[in-house]
Order: C-alpha cells, then sequence, then structure tokens
C-alpha cells in the first residue's frame, strides 16, 4: 500500500506547483493547504525511499545467517549424528527399548514440524525429523 500511496505521490508532485494558488487558498491549522500537501508528498516519497532501501539491506543480509545460523547448522548436524548412532546401538543391543529413538528425539522432531508449519502450508509440512 505504502509504495502505491508513493508512486502516486512522486506522479502527482508536479500538478502540486501548478495547483499552489488554489491550495495556498484554503486555510488550515497553522498553515495553508498548499504546504499540507507538499508535506504528505515529500514524506510519501521519503517512505518510498526508506522502503526500498529496507528491501536492498535485507536481499543483501537474507543470506547471512551469522553466528545463530552457524551454531544451528552445528546442533541439527550432531542431532542427526547421534539419531543415527542410536538407531545402530538399537540394531546391535537387542535390550533396549525399541521407542528409545523417538523417546530421546521426540522433542526436537516436534520443533522441526513447528517450523515447517510455519514457513510452509500445513497439508505440505509433513514428518520432517532432525536429521543430519
Amino acid at each position: 500500500m505504502t509504495v502505491a500511496r508513493a508512486a502516486a505521490a512522486i506522479r502527482r508532485a508536479p500538478k502540486l506547483e501548478a495547483m499552489k494558488a488554489e491550495l495556498e487558498a484554503f486555510p488550515v491549522l497553522g498553515s495553508s493547504l498548499y504546504s499540507w500537501m507538499k508535506e504528505y508528498v515529500q514524506t510519501e516519497i521519503q517512505l518510498e525511499q526508506l522502503t526500498s532501501e529496507r528491501a536492498s539491506v535485507r536481499a543483501e543480509t537474507a543470506s547471512d545467517q551469522g553466528p545463530a545460523g552457524a551454531l544451528r547448522s552445528a546442533t541439527i548436524g550432531l542431532l542427526g549424528r547421534a539419531r543415527a548412532a542410536m538407531v545402530d546401538e538399537l540394531a546391535a543391543n537387542t535390550t533396549l527399548s525399541r521407542n528409545l529413538v523417538e523417546q530421546t528425539f521426540g522433542y526436537f522432531d516436534e520443533l522441526s514440524l513447528t517450523r515447517a508449519r510455519k514457513t510452509k502450508p500445513v497439508e505440505s509440512a509433513g514428518n520432517t525429523p532432525v536429521e543430519g
């Protein structure tokens, strides 16, 4: 909505000067309608510039995960290796509970599903356990 308003303000800016005399004829609180309209147009143009700058900053930093992203990736990798080691141990040791993997990693699987639901439609989230 702001982009459309800013585009309209940019298109109307030249017309503002042409209508200066008519707009100054209308007094408003502390000024004239012309000064209000001029400030409105300037503010919309500034908002458009700020929005554009914000979008370019977001685009530049979108792939920059920083230390939190690296830590998350390393943690998911460790959890995947731990899960694989536990599956191997379950295959070798029949005295262990058959649902040990689910008991141990169930909460992480729930976190993974919650994250998937927030980023994807519910019907396509599926079962996305943490894997390495």
